[in-house]
């Protein structure tokens, strides 16, 4: 593996290596939330009340995460001519 290197010139801007962690309980957190909806039958408007599952409003994901609290602070490109690229684009 001494020779392999990164295919796309993009690594994370902190330390962090993955934001996979973030993500499962971000999307564990909204699934629940989604469940939770759809079994008490929340109509979208107060005022209606019925049993069906078309007038339910679900929430949004971004309602349980927040990308900006997460590991790493984005991507950004390694320039070819920054002087620890060839550093950075190894694996």
């Amino acid at each position: 593996m001494s020779r392999s290197r990164r295919k796309h010139p993009y690594t994370g801007i902190t330390t962090c290596e993955s934001e996979k962690d973030d993500k499962r309980e971000a999307h564990r957190r909204f699934r629940h939330a989604v469940r939770q909806r759809l079994q008490a039958g929340v109509p979208t408007d107060a005022t209606a009340v019925t049993d069906t599952a078309d007038d339910l409003t679900l929430p949004h994901w971004r309602e349980y995460s927040d990308p900006w609290t997460w590991g790493k602070d984005g991507k950004w490109f390694i320039s070819p001519t920054f002087p620890r690229a060839s550093e950075l684009m190894r694996k």
